[in-house]
């Protein structure tokens, strides 16, 4: 999966490195710098499809960083900032905050008919190609996070109901809700309003 080559010379082109998994089907790249983001989905059954974050700043010894996991295949990649848009087979559009590339978590989706095949984004504005709308515009200036989603999976399950149950039975502060730096009924209740209120 993904790979670099020399064309210095168009006649005679060469591969300065590869980074590969074993199952994985890289399906398009972006690159930012010394950053390559890289929408995958996997070969066989298993995880695998999603975003990969590869430091390809040494182009011989590309390296990972991290990666960004989706339960359907991942087509495309588009990166503005810090912040990767990807097409994929699950919800259409998920949008994946790589501010720290060896965290990405998500932050937002778009549902589209059909599976997503591309997508570019120029500013605040994503253009999609969508399997049976055609082409879709939607603005992505505006994404709220989604608090409940404390799995970072871009679902609302009971995964994220017993990882709230389990951070509050540890006393870990990630279920402090109503942000008092205390674990009571106050955060269970502002946890189920964020959980019934949805993702955006």
């Amino acid at each position: 999966m993904g790979g670099r080559s020399d064309v210095s010379d168009p006649t005679a082109p060469a591969v300065l490195g590869s980074f590969n998994e074993k199952g994985i089907v890289a399906s398009s790249v972006t690159v930012i710098d010394t950053t390559a983001y890289v929408s995958s989905y996997a070969w066989l059954p298993g995880e695998g499809s999603g975003l990969r974050i590869i430091d390809v700043s040494d182009p011989t010894a590309p390296a990972s960083l991290g990666a960004y996991y989706t339960h359907r295949e991942a087509f495309d990649v588009a990166v503005v900032g810090t912040t990767a848009y990807l097409a994929n087979n699950e919800f259409g559009l998920n949008i994946i905050d790589a501010s720290d590339p060896t965290e990405p978590k998500f932050i937002g989706s778009y549902e589209t008919f059909g599976r997503a095949h591309g997508i570019t984004v120029v500013g605040a504005t994503a253009y999609i190609a969508a399997e049976f709308s055609g082409l879709l515009i939607v603005d992505v200036s505006v994404c709220p996070p989604c608090l409940a989603d404390l799995t970072n999976d871009g679902l609302l399950n009971f995964f994220d109901i017993s990882a709230f149950l389990t951070a509050f039975a540890d006393a870990d502060l990630a279920a402090d809700f109503n942000g008092d730096g205390l674990l009571n009924f106050f955060d269970i209740s502002a946890f189920m309003i964020e959980f019934a209120a949805g993702c955006p």
